[in-house]
């Protein structure tokens, strides 16, 4: 098991570990491998428009937060116009700094 597949997993809910790696590999969602974090995401078109969701982060906090940057850029290059975050409740802390505002069950930020 790769660094990032260790980071991930616990973060796994709603999919099993070979899941993951099929959505990966078929593009449907993309890998972002830190030195001690990574995220997966995955653009996807809804009501309110085109969005970045952060399926799953894992790692240290620092290294997912040091992902996030490069992670919104390309949203906003693949013509997403906002970013969702569904998580732990802790993460709404740590992001409203980032301008991530609670919408529903969802964390969301403007690109």
């Amino acid at each position: 098991m790769t660094n990032w597949l260790a980071w991930l997993t616990p973060a796994l809910s709603d999919a099993t570990e070979a899941e993951l790696i099929a959505e990966i590999a078929a593009g449907r969602a993309q890998l972002w491998p830190g030195e001690t974090a990574a995220m997966v995401t995955q653009c996807v078109v809804e009501p309110q428009g085109r969005a970045l969701h952060v399926w799953l982060a894992g790692g240290d906090l620092a290294g997912i937060m040091a992902l996030k940057p490069g992670v919104e850029a390309w949203g906003r290059a693949m013509g997403c116009q906002y970013v969702t975050i569904e998580g732990r409740a802790g993460w709404a802390r740590v992001l409203r700094r980032s301008g991530y505002l609670p919408v529903g069950r969802l964390l969301k930020r403007m690109l």
